[in-house]
């Protein structure tokens, strides 16, 4: 394969990955709405079962949130004055036309 035809191919796949996460989006609306709607447990068709997952999600009172931010502040500082390491994480990023 041409190095051309790797990267148009590449940026080809990342598009429609996009194309298919807005449509999982929409879907996923969808059929959260029939659990909801019509209190089901599970969801079977031919290809998989659907079960309706939680997660749970912490909120915390204003002291925590405060203390969370003074760490953030302490680690701009470590990062600033170079006592925090960094780690360099390469990745792709495509920008679609």
């Amino acid at each position: 394969m041409k190095k051309q035809e790797l990267y148009q191919e590449y940026i080809n796949i990342v598009n429609q990955i996009g194309e298919l996460e807005n449509k999982k989006k929409i879907l996923t609306e969808q059929v959260m709405n029939k659990f909801h709607s019509e209190k089901l447990e599970k969801i079977e068709a031919d290809n998989g079962l659907i079960t309706l997952g939680k997660r749970n999600k912490w909120i915390y009172t204003r002291a925590v949130e405060n203390k969370s931010n003074e760490l953030k502040e302490l680690k701009k500082v470590e990062e600033k004055t170079g006592v925090a390491k960094q780690e360099i994480t390469e990745f792709l990023r495509v920008t679609l036309r």
